[in-house]
């Protein structure tokens, strides 16, 4: 959706003022280097008059005067050039971390609904067109505003009759800027657009290169390219016609001043109501007035396509954020409930006095700088290991005395109903519950749901009716950060980060030690391949893993899930990229990461789930079986004519 640039809680805007004292300053350099060109103007004015009238004239004394005058004025308009500078860096930094960290909380819906090419398009060249506004354009409009005031003023002084004159030929550059404003900025709306389509384009054709290659789709991907291509190059072509229009729209306008003042002066010298010396001086300064005030239309002009771009980054921040939940603050244990967080504590009291944080860690680490490298290290991986074997124990008791105080289940769906679209349902009336180190798979048709339900599980989307539960507190209680550190998802489509491989699985745990890393690895049975490249762990690996096989991408993500070490696993069938030889040993790991755990499988590869301790039967957003996998056979029903199909 394209956004209007509105002034009213704009955050562009709002950093544009956080900042202005350093453009207040550099308009002040600037004011001071137009003030300097008036005195030069005005010492060449006298000095003429004084010649043409026969006396003496210190040539001497005017040109140290001159070069006084220069040299300040240099140094002065270089001073504020670097302030105007500064002043666009700060402004644009500022706005780009805003766009950042909005990008993390922003709801997942957006992702969703923008498309991936448009947000790369805005936070990449928008902020370049936001960054070119504050650089180019508005320098060139506060500068200019405050030259022409300054200008208007000389002039003013020198011939009321000739600032009338000027001043009185500008309303029809006023009127015409605004005609080529509105038409610039309906322009830049479509072009901006035709980017994102044509970046859609690229995208599509780049992640899809194989599949692109497979069924021979080459002729038709260039022929939307080449569609896109040409309506992109028609609306550039009508922004370049309106941009040249209004500069031979310039030029001949500030022939209209220049014109009606030349006639006036000569009349006006031919009077003796001005001197040759004040028409020399009018001359030089009313061509800089009038490039002054011919450029502020102008450069709004220019600057509206850029307007747009603002508008459509302020889009973005504006978008609803993720639901966070009443919490403001992260649990620190894992699986902890704000209800029963004082009864809990008293059972794990003992546990949680041996419990080094993090924090303490590292302050005990700081201190040690006489010890030596080796020991150091050693120390580090101990209190390392034993934070986290303090948090996995403590965590162990929160579990315990869950049951105690009613919390037997990890995860209940009450008449969960949900929407992509108002009045299309994807769940109707969905319910089960999950006991803590339960094996759950959900199976169905595709488009049953399945999906659906791990993004409300992940807390990405939220029911339209309906409860979610975790831990016997509603999902809406939990800060949403807190209940996910209580979540390790493998999916289907592995994503993997550029960097190396042990970058990639640490992101699993980032304070995870490299023995850890390797044991995981060893238990996603990936450690062997990875050990045999040339690099080891520190391979680095492209955006996607694109030189792995989809077995070996897949295990990593697996070992990633491991290292996490969490209560509930979210699997979505993850042995669905992995050879028949490698299935086994992966889903021997998976059975051992997931003994004591909650864990729930989207399975569509039935033979992988046959031991799961309760399946559930997905079918048009619908709960219509139950049951593990023998009493399904025996039913006769949905699940067995699926098995039957293989």
């Amino acid at each position: 959706m394209n956004q209007k640039f509105n002034l009213k809680g704009n955050n562009f805007i709002k950093n544009m003022l956080r900042y202005s004292y350093l453009i207040i300053v550099s308009l002040l350099f600037n004011a001071a280097v137009n003030g300097i060109i008036v005195s030069a103007n005005r010492i060449i004015s006298v000095n003429i008059d004084h010649m043409l009238a026969g006396e003496a004239v210190d040539i001497s004394t005017v040109i140290i005067k001159f070069i006084y005058l220069t040299l300040s004025g240099f140094v002065l308009s270089f001073a504020g050039s670097r302030l105007s500078l500064k002043y666009a860096v700060r402004v644009i930094n500022s706005y780009r971390k805003q766009i950042s960290s909005k990008l993390y909380r922003i709801d997942y819906s957006y992702y969703d609904n923008a498309g991936t090419a448009t947000i790369i398009n805005k936070v990449n060249s928008d902020i370049a067109e936001a960054e070119n506004f504050l650089t180019e354009h508005f320098a060139t409009i506060i500068t200019n505003i405050t030259a022409a005031l300054i200008y208007a003023n000389y002039v003013r002084r020198i011939n009321v009759v000739l600032f009338v004159a000027v001043v009185v030929s500008y309303p029809l550059v006023i009127w015409l800027s605004n005609i080529l404003v509105k038409k610039m900025r309906d322009v830049s709306k479509i072009y901006r657009l035709k980017v994102d389509a044509m970046l859609g384009i690229d995208h599509e054709a780049i992640m899809g290169y194989q599949i692109i290659k497979a069924f021979g789709l080459q002729k038709y991907f260039e022929n939307r390219m080449h569609k896109a291509s040409e309506e992109l190059v028609e609306t550039e072509q009508i922004r370049t016609g309106i941009s040249n229009t209004a500069i031979v729209i310039r030029r001949l306008i500030q022939w209209i001043p220049s014109i009606l003042c030349a006639f006036l002066s000569i009349w006006l010298v031919r009077n003796g109501q001005l001197t040759v010396g004040e028409l020399v001086g009018f001359v030089v300064i009313l061509e800089k007035f009038v490039e002054s005030i011919i450029g502020i239309p102008f450069a709004i002009v220019d600057a509206t396509g850029c307007m747009v771009c603002i508008g459509r980054l302020e889009g973005i921040l504006s978008a609803k954020d993720e639901y966070y939940g009443d919490k403001t603050e992260p649990d620190i244990l894992s699986i902890k409930t704000i209800r029963y967080k004082e009864k809990c504590k008293k059972e794990s009291n003992k546990c949680m006095e041996n419990k080094i944080t993090k924090e303490e860690s590292n302050i005990h680490i700081e201190n040690q700088k006489n010890i030596t490298t080796e020991e150091q290290n050693h120390k580090i991986k101990i209190q390392q290991t034993q934070i986290r074997e303090n948090i996995y124990q403590t965590t162990n008791i929160t579990n315990k005395v869950s049951g105690e105080y009613g919390l037997d289940y990890a995860i209940e769906f009450d008449n969960i109903k949900f929407a992509y679209k108002e009045g299309e349902n994807v769940l109707n009336d969905v319910s089960f519950k999950i006991k803590n180190g339960e094996n759950i798979a959900i199976v169905g048709s595709s488009g049953g749901g399945k999906t659906t339900i791990f993004r409300l599980l992940c807390g990405l989307y939220h029911a339209s009716a309906g409860t979610y539960k975790l831990y016997g507190m509603d999902i809406n209680e939990w800060n949403i950060e807190s209940a996910r550190e209580n979540m390790a998802l493998v999916s289907q489509d592995t994503f993997l980060f550029p960097g190396t491989i042990e970058e990639n699985i640490r992101y699993g745990n980032i304070n995870a030690i490299h023995d850890e890393v390797v044991n995981a690895c060893k238990d996603a049975r990936i450690h062997d391949f990875i050990e045999g490249l040339a690099d080891g762990y520190e391979t680095v690996i492209s955006e996607g893993g694109s030189q792995l096989s989809g077995g070996q991408r897949q295990r990593i993500a697996i070992a990633r899930a491991i290292l996490k070490n969490t209560p509930i696993l979210l699997l979505d069938e993850p042995t669905s990229a992995i050879d028949e030889g490698t299935e086994q040993l992966i889903q021997d790991a998976l059975d051992r990461l997931c003994k004591g755990k909650t864990s729930i499988t989207i399975a569509h590869r039935l033979s992988t789930i046959k031991d799961a301790d309760r399946i559930i039967v997905l079918q048009h957003g619908r709960i219509v079986e139950t049951g593990n996998h023998k009493q399904l056979l025996d039913m006769g029903g949905v699940y067995a004519g699926m098995y039957a199909e293989g």
